[in-house]
């Protein structure tokens, strides 16, 4: 067992699997590992990513989509990376807070991504995922879509912020606020 996993799966066995009323201390604890694995590189990262997108119900699933759309934006080969996080966050327990920080995310993705491998997502992931998953991916594929505007703000407030440590509340800011507080 690596340190990764075993770190993880402790968090899990001290909570017991309920991890909606320990979000905020698991997530947390999490922000501690992950920061610790991308001290070690990408291997490191890799390592820990294996074990945190299966843990928790999928709590930490959208800071490693964040971190692997990073990566996507620098070579779009780590596209694989996002297949798995997909995929893994239609099996995952769904919940409206990850549903919430995945959004943007994905909203970004989709609308940077070939429609060739928008399609193998759409088949191989999303048709045959639960009624609920496949509400929320064609709620996501439509505003795509219909709100370019929206998507390109989107786009250029994960590109100021895609460094940093997922930080969801500053990805909801509006992009004048944005531009402000990291204007160097």
């Amino acid at each position: 067992m690596s340190t990764y996993e075993s770190q993880v799966r402790n968090l899990e066995e001290r909570v017991g699997g309920d991890f909606e009323t320990y979000r905020e201390a698991l997530l947390d604890a999490m922000k501690e590992i992950y920061i610790a694995s991308m001290q070690e590189g990408y291997d490191g990262y890799m390592a820990f990513r294996s074990v945190a997108l299966k843990a928790m119900g999928g709590i930490f699933i959208p800071y490693l989509l964040w971190t692997d759309l990073r990566y996507f934006f620098s070579n779009a080969t780590y596209r694989s990376l996002i297949f798995e996080d997909i995929n893994e966050f239609s099996l995952s327990d769904f919940e409206e807070e990850e549903r919430k920080k995945m959004k943007p995310l994905l909203i970004t993705y989709f609308s940077n991504e070939k429609e060739f491998e928008l399609d193998k997502i759409h088949t191989k992931i999303i048709d045959p995922a639960h009624p609920s998953v496949k509400e929320y991916f064609a709620k996501i594929t439509t505003f795509v879509s219909k709100n370019k505007n929206s998507t390109d703000t989107y786009l250029e407030k994960f590109r100021i912020l895609m460094e940093t440590y997922p930080d969801f509340e500053l990805l909801g800011l509006p992009i004048t606020k944005l531009k402000e507080q990291f204007a160097s």
